[in-house]
């Protein structure tokens, strides 16, 4: 069984919500809730004609956006490994 516990998450003025996760991502979800707020605090201070709303969905576009790049470089960069050990196989068992 995995080891699991309770944290409560706290964005921006939203509601905290109750979340379970493994022990060892705790850091890391926390330092992922401690950003967004950063972000959230700077974000609404810049943009002070934009509701609360408005700035989480800014934030929550930016943040998708980021993951989406990222995922892209990923693929390219599992696409470029394939092709290097296919010639290196190749390479390799061409064994004469």
């Amino acid at each position: 069984m995995e080891d699991k516990q309770h944290i409560t998450i706290h964005i921006a003025d939203a509601s905290p919500f109750d979340h379970y996760i493994k022990r060892d991502k705790e850091e890391l979800m926390r330092s992922a809730a401690s950003q967004v707020n950063k972000i959230w605090a700077k974000w609404s201070n810049e943009f002070k004609d934009k509701s609360s709303k408005d700035v989480l969905a800014m934030l929550a576009f930016r943040y998708a956006h980021v993951y989406y790049e990222l995922l892209e470089q990923v693929n390219a960069n599992e696409a470029a490994l394939e092709s290097a050990e296919k010639a290196l196989d190749s390479i390799l068992l061409d064994v004469k």
